[in-house]
């Protein structure tokens, strides 16, 4: 288990392991070891000279080295206030936090639909945060989902309970496929709804009643601090599930994705997957492109390569599923494996690019959208200035059109 507060104030503050493990004379392994193994503790000299340069105190990095009495007394020093239910809290304490939060702001909830009656504008500043340079996650429940249908049950409001999280989708509705600011949904069993604005964290469990939880009803805190991604470690710890899917109209979509390109920040990369991209244009010289249900941006068809079949199935395959189209390879246009350049996705993988784009002809079919496509389309050269499309794919296009007879490897 990773040491994640030590991870996210060594990111904070701007530097690396290597950084670390220059200003305190040890090796950069020791340092990644006590990022990734929370058990690794550092000897007292070293911890406080790393709590001196990520300013935080060793005890906030390192619960574990103290005593048991000490812990207890750090984690309660944690805890701000704590309200007999939700609607206690100061109507104007919400709408504070989200003002004050420049980091990160994380939604964990089967609805959470309050916060939009507390916050009008709140969908529109999570925009503004996100593009300012804040992480914004938001996880709903998924209103198809078995555990929704069991909470609805379990507090007596039957299909009420998918229909306030739809409601709850519906202001959402301008963030879908927003390439930084992330909705999901999730389908597991709530233990405790959270609120993450920066360090400030507002956490609400069930309250359990003889008819059944209720969730409005029960005592909430406020918190100060929390892993940077207390929000997703929340689903892995309490019930070792997930957040999946992207939250979009018809619910049944793919797995979200987020792209970290030439990010100093972005998170470490944890696989590589070999995958591809195809450049193929008809007798008009028009590129095909399809627009991703996953962020909703504009893109060469393409996948990752299946076990048992060529890279070059992989294209012809992955261009028929997610565009109609029928291709066969040609040629290449090259080969783009930026280090700088991953993806993270819903489910913790964050995937370093490795993908090969093919140049290929076309064969048969007519442009049709798919479950991983929203639209399809042959798009003229001088038309891709007025479409969304990211910088590294746009790379790729750009090289394809030069058509140079040695292809790009970079």
């Amino acid at each position: 288990m990773p040491n994640e507060r030590l991870r996210d104030a060594i990111l904070r503050n701007g530097m690396t392991p290597t950084n670390v493990a220059e200003k305190i004379g040890v090796d950069p392994k020791t340092v990644e070891r006590w990022i990734t193994h929370a058990d690794r503790v550092p000897f007292a000299r070293h911890r406080h000279a790393i709590a001196a340069l990520v300013r935080e105190s060793h005890s906030y990095l390192w619960p574990n080295a103290l005593s048991k009495e000490r812990a207890l007394a750090v984690a309660q020093s944690e805890l701000v206030t704590i309200y007999p239910r939700r609607g206690a809290v100061p109507g104007d304490l919400w709408q504070r936090l989200l003002d004050q939060a420049t980091m990160q702001i994380g939604i964990l909830a089967y609805g959470g639909l309050f916060l939009h009656e507390m916050i009008p504008d709140l969908t529109k500043t999570l925009i503004a945060k996100a593009e300012a340079g804040a992480k914004v996650e938001v996880l709903i429940g998924d209103p198809n989902g078995q555990q929704v249908v069991q909470r609805g049950a379990d507090e007596g409001i039957g299909e009420s309970m998918p229909g306030k999280i739809r409601n709850t989708l519906a202001f959402y509705e301008p963030m879908r496929g927003h390439h930084t600011a992330g909705v999901m949904l999730h389908d597991t069993v709530l233990y405790n709804s959270i609120y993450r604005f920066d360090d400030d964290v507002g956490q609400q469990p069930p309250l359990r009643t003889p008819s059944g939880p209720r969730t409005g009803s029960a005592p909430s805190s406020t918190r100060r601090r929390g892993p940077l991604r207390h929000v997703r470690s929340e689903l892995r710890t309490r019930s070792g599930s997930i957040p999946r899917r992207m939250a979009r109209r018809g619910d049944n979509v793919p797995m979200a994705r987020i792209e970290h390109y030439n990010d100093p920040n972005a998170p470490r990369a944890n696989s590589i997957v070999v995958a591809c991209t195809v450049f193929v244009t008809d007798d008009e010289d028009r590129v095909l492109l399809i627009r991703r249900t996953d962020n909703e941006l504009w893109a060469l068809p393409g996948g990752a390569q299946d076990i048992g079949e060529y890279i070059a199935e992989t294209a012809v395959r992955e261009t028929r599923e997610e565009s109609g189209v029928d291709i066969e390879v040609t040629g290449l246009v090259g080969i783009y494996s930026n280090p700088h350049h991953v993806v993270e996705y819903s489910d913790g993988e964050v995937r370093q690019q490795f993908s090969i784009c093919f140049r290929a002809r076309y064969v048969d079919g007519q442009p049709t959208p798919s479950r991983e496509s929203s639209d399809v389309r042959w798009i003229s050269h001088h038309d891709l200035d007025d479409l969304p499309i990211h910088p590294s794919m746009r790379l790729r296009i750009d090289h394809g059109y030069q058509r140079s007879a040695e292809p790009y490897v970079g």
